[in-house]
Order: structure tokens, then sequence, then C-alpha cells
């Protein structure tokens, strides 16, 4: 009998826990998944409402692209509740099919910065202007979280605060666009 109790709850829990799949659209997070901790440690919390935070990813030209791939109202909400209580928020797309992967805010003293992660070169709208020229580039070698050596190359754009970099971690390779903006 108590053989037949056993194999029963081992075939309960066996089928009674399904798999979880992550939603397929832009998640958002008041922790950190995207930076490291240490990044976040500098951050400063602001009181914000979702019409500014949509505002700032509007400026940063990413709003419709996240949009796009179904961003929710109440992911916005999220992220007004990060930046309120820690200074830090994010939308992890990294499970989307369009390519701006992550989109990490950060409170800082001299404004927000937006920083943003695209599987390949952004579009024309979110580059702010920058020639891709790699002979006008400045590259670089920077440390990343783990203290593995990556090469960055960094474009000039034509707007005041904005930077576009392609970023090659052995035979990977990603953009990312950081927009520093007030509020």
């Amino acid at each position: 009998m108590k053989k037949l109790i056993a194999l029963l709850l081992t075939a309960l829990f066996l089928c009674g826990c399904p798999t979880v799949k992550p939603p397929q659209r832009p998640v958002a997070y008041m922790v950190s998944t995207v930076m490291p901790m240490s990044a976040v440690e500098a951050c400063q919390p602001k009181a914000v409402s979702a019409q500014e935070v949509r505002r700032l990813l509007e400026k940063a030209k990413v709003l419709s692209l996240l949009e796009a791939e179904g961003l929710l109202t109440g992911d916005v909400d999220i992220m007004v509740r990060g930046l309120t209580k820690r200074g830090y928020a994010e939308l992890d797309a990294r499970r989307t099919s369009g390519n701006l992967q992550w989109v990490a805010v950060m409170s800082l003293e001299q404004g927000c910065l937006l920083l943003c992660g695209f599987k390949k070169m952004p579009p024309k709208e979110c580059r702010f202007g920058a020639e891709i020229n790699d002979k006008m580039a400045k590259s670089y070698l920077e440390p990343d979280t783990y203290g593995r050596a990556k090469q960055v190359t960094e474009y000039a754009t034509q707007t005041p605060g904005v930077v576009l970099r392609r970023v090659q971690l052995g035979k990977n390779t990603h953009w990312e666009l950081r927009v520093l903006l007030s509020l």
C-alpha cells in the first residue's frame, strides 16, 4: 500500500507541475537582470509618472519598438515603481522576435540614462544620426561584468548625450544605445 501511495504521489507531482513559459513580450523588472548590481548602486530614487516613463522611452526612440512587441501598460507601471523606489527599472525583451532586446532606465544625478541593447544594428531612427563608419569610430577594450575583455566601437551621434556602441565579446556582437535625458 505504501508503494502505491508513493507511486501515486510521484505521478501527481510530475504531472501537476506544468512548465511555465515566460511571455514573448517585453517584461518589466524593478531589479537588475541585464545590468550588474554595481551599476545600480549609483541610481537615485525619483518619483515619476507612467506618462514620464513613456516620454523617456519615446525620446530614446524605442517606445514604438517596444509597443510593436507587446509592451503592456502594467509593465510601464512596474517601471514607475522601480524608478520611484530604487531609481532603476528595466524592460527585458530578449524573448521577443524584435531587434531591441532590453532597456535599462537609471535615475542619476545628471538625469535619466537609458541603456538599450539590440541584437543587430539599431534601425536608422534609433541611431540619432550616427555615421556607421569604422574609420571615424573610436575603438577600445572594456571589461564586462565577469572581467572578460570586450571590444567596443563607439560611433558619434548628432545628438549630445547619445552614444551608439557596437560591442563584441568573443564571437558574439550586439549594439548598445546610451541616451542621457532629463525628466
